[in-house]
């Protein structure tokens, strides 16, 4: 359990600048929202049913992870760059949910070693993909 108490280590921080503290706090949001989905898939699967499931711990963990997912993005937009916020919580929500889907759900990565190591290397493909996009261009005056 390195990255949250890496994460927590870092946010208590007094020098982190509003850049970082907003990609921190998106990242934490998205994390949040993975949290939450996983939550939700888990209620509709529930042994009684959807409605007697609204009684588990696993709605309120829904519903706090939600709501403290959209305070944070929130906040995070608001300090930090949007483009960057809004990537960072989508990865973030998107590893979430599919780490919970294989630890919680036992759901299969693929059928055999092969169908394993492809899909983990076009997961990989498609982050380093995206980090190897150029920025947008900024429109400047020209100089006259």
């Amino acid at each position: 359990m390195r990255s949250p108490s890496a994460l927590i280590r870092i946010s208590v921080r007094r020098h982190v600048q509003p850049r970082g503290e907003g990609l921190l706090l998106g990242a934490t949001a998205g994390a949040l929202w993975g949290v939450s989905d996983v939550a939700i898939k888990y209620l509709t699967h529930a042994e009684p049913g959807p409605l007697l499931g609204l009684l588990s711990p696993w709605a309120l963990t829904a519903l706090v992870a939600g709501v403290i997912a959209f305070y944070a993005s929130a906040r995070s937009l608001q300090i930090g760059n949007g483009v960057e916020v809004i990537a960072l919580t989508s990865v973030a929500a998107n590893l979430t949910a599919i780490l919970g889907g294989i630890l919680v759900f036992h759901e299969p990565i693929g059928s055999g070693a092969l169908a394993i190591i492809a899909r983990f290397l076009a997961f990989c493909l498609v982050i380093g993909g995206a980090a190897l996009m150029p920025a947008p261009m900024r429109a400047t005056p020209e100089a006259a």
